[in-house]
């Protein structure tokens, strides 16, 4: 059984390095956009999954619940810890993907491509490699490291475990949506997208 759990910041904290740029209107449908997105692309993916959104927006749950997913309440005291207390009610041989939500790039293949793999862990990580954009964990136990250099935690802290580590080198997954300068990139992306098929 594999669960894909999702986790989301609630407004005004979540995208709070784009407050230069977007309103916190803006901001806010502009993540709920993204979640929404990742929760039917888990869908595609994995339709045997079960798709859980981790949020402490009372909102972005019951959208996830509209949605045909499952939800948690997070306390906002972590990502790490939320995850911890995610993965603390899936079964122990269940694997879980921790699958963020500002992926704006991200395809379906990019999820089969992270589950489909023989490691025991699979770590996708962010355009310099310093980060991880998405995390499998084949069973229990699962560690979480999020954070500036999570890349190289994750790797690490499955090796300490024995266990085997596969990364995963994918552009949609490479690619998450932080800063101003990756608001516009993925503005010129889009615009080189619709003269291509123009």
């Amino acid at each position: 059984m594999l669960w894909i759990v999702i986790p989301l910041k609630a407004p005004p904290q979540a995208k709070s390095r784009l407050a230069g740029v977007l309103s916190d209107a803006e901001r806010a449908a502009l993540v709920e956009r993204m979640a929404r997105r990742t929760i039917a692309l888990a869908r595609d993916a994995a339709p045997r999954a079960t798709v859980v959104l981790v949020s402490s927006s009372a909102e972005f749950r019951a959208m996830a619940q509209g949605l045909g997913a499952q939800a948690l309440a997070d306390d906002g005291t972590g990502l790490n810890r939320a995850l911890t207390g995610a993965a603390a009610t899936i079964p122990r041989e269940d694997a879980m993907l921790v699958l963020p939500a500002d992926l704006p790039l991200l395809t379906a293949e990019d999820i089969v491509a992270l589950v489909d793999v023989a490691a025991d862990c699979a770590v996708a990580p962010d355009r310099l490699r310093q980060g991880t954009n998405a995390l499998y964990w084949r069973r229990a136990p699962r560690v979480f490291r999020f954070g500036r250099t999570s890349f190289a935690a994750h790797q690490q802290a499955a090796r300490e475990q024995g266990l085997t580590v596969e990364i995963i080198d994918r552009p949609g997954l490479a690619f998450d949506l932080d800063e101003p300068q990756d608001l516009r990139e993925l503005t010129r992306l889009d615009s080189l997208s619709m003269k291509g098929s123009s």
